[in-house]
């Protein structure tokens, strides 16, 4: 009896990943954190030992070990603004995590340290993020408690490998790692997230400002000889994000919204500069006749070509190409509107597509592939601007600004009046009963 409950507790300790995992985290921090003088804060010794415990609770959930990847700072001493690391999961941003030295806490709203109020005001905009101080861990979307503080049981300074979890960790790490952003239904809903990520961005510029980076400093050397004379760092911090902003809008519209032709953004189809931009060369056109309509899109790296059925395109970037939204790549979907095979698989309800999928050209038109080139000249420039938008998104953190209260009152007090929205909605369901 006794032998076969000794079986069963050993058999049990081996089935329990999460549990070795906790235990070798508590391992291998207990030396990290009673060592006198070790180099660094208390809160960076704690960093490669939490990544591997990332590692192994993600292996736990399912991923590989190559999806999961915390991108960390290499320095935090002179920031206020920024989390330890962001998270990205299968090449996609997810979430960001923050360390702070054991003891702590992970509950932010009950810091008493001035800089750890401050961060974590400016943190909370963020939609999923992790607070950990190795005893605790905690999750927050914007702002707000995601299920509980897990705490775990013993303490990383003192018991070692005896340091275990509650199973409730697990599922704040799955719920931490599945994270998918939320798609703003309303206006009111587009403006609070408008607001928390604008924020995010003016402060890193304002702090790189401070910290004397070059490529922003020159800039704004550049704004206030040509432009602004007298703009301080914070006007120029507003100016570049709402440049940025308006660029990545004109470019997603294909030209049509946030026009500015001194300002670079005509009135036209965005294009790359000359010598980069995507071009069909003389022999490489791309057949009109029904018999060559283009079964499949393929890409060649190293020639930098983009075949499409008999045709090609030259000068298309391995970035360019790769370029994905939501997951999916944005050529191959393009193309799979305009190929000689354009069936869909049946979604929603199961009920067959629609026969008038049915009536399409023949043969390839001549106007598929200007937007082509139109889709390959954006896509180069969206990605051009990926460098600045990846620095500001893994760097910053909140700041003052107007508030998404602030932004709701003002939509509100633009709103259509009640007389107005009554008279429009008579007249919908005069037009609904005439088609009726």
């Amino acid at each position: 009896m006794i032998r076969s409950r000794s079986r069963s507790k050993i058999a049990l300790k081996v089935d329990n990943p999460l549990a070795e995992a906790v235990s070798r985290f508590g391992a291998t921090l207990k030396p990290k954190l009673s060592r006198m003088g070790a180099a660094g804060a208390p809160e960076d010794q704690l960093r490669a030992p939490l990544e591997s415990l990332l590692a192994d609770v993600a292996s736990i959930l399912g991923f590989r070990t190559s999806e999961v990847v915390p991108v960390g700072e290499a320095s935090l001493s002179a920031l206020k603004t920024r989390p330890d690391y962001a998270v990205k999961v299968k090449n996609a941003l997810v979430g960001f995590v923050e360390v702070k030295a054991p003891g702590k806490g992970a509950d932010p709203r009950k810091f008493k340290d001035d800089h750890d109020r401050e961060q974590w005001d400016k943190l909370k905009s963020l939609p999923n993020l992790v607070y950990t101080d190795g005893n605790a861990f905690s999750l927050w979307r914007d702002g707000k408690l995601h299920g509980e503080v897990v705490q775990l049981h013993g303490d990383v300074e003192t018991t070692g490998k005896a340091l275990a979890a509650p199973p409730s960790l697990e599922r704040l790490f799955s719920d931490f790692l599945r994270w998918k952003p939320v798609t703003p239904t309303s206006a009111p809903a587009l403006a609070e997230v408008s607001a928390g990520l604008c924020r995010l961005l003016r402060d890193e510029v304002t702090e790189q400002l401070a910290l004397g980076t070059p490529a922003l400093t020159g800039l704004a050397e550049d704004w206030r000889r040509l432009l602004f004379p007298e703009a301080t760092d914070e006007q120029f911090a507003d100016g570049y994000a709402q440049e940025l902003g308006r660029e990545v809008v004109w470019l997603h519209t294909f030209g049509e919204r946030f026009t500015a032709p001194k300002e670079g953004r005509p009135a036209s189809a965005p294009h790359l500069p000359a010598s980069e931009r995507p071009t069909v060369p003389k022999g490489g056109g791309i057949p009109s006749e029904a018999d060559a309509m283009p079964e499949a899109m393929s890409y060649d790296s190293t020639s930098r070509c983009l075949q499409v059925g008999s045709g090609h395109v030259d000068n298309v970037t391995p970035e360019v190409w790769a370029c994905e939204v939501s997951g999916k790549q944005v050529l191959t979907h393009w193309f799979s509107y305009r190929g000689r095979d354009r069936s869909r698989p049946i979604i929603g309800d199961r009920r067959p597509p629609s026969p008038l999928g049915k009536i399409q050209p023949e043969g390839w038109l001549a106007e598929y592939t200007t937007e082509l080139l139109n889709v390959l000249n954006v896509l180069g420039r969206l990605v051009a601007l990926e460098p600045k938008q990846a620095h500001i998104l893994k760097r910053i953190c909140a700041g003052a600004t107007i508030s998404g209260d602030v932004l709701k009152s003002a939509i509100a007090a633009t709103a259509p009046s009640t007389s107005h929205r009554k008279t429009a909605k008579l007249r919908n369901q005069k037009q609904g009963e005439l088609l009726g």
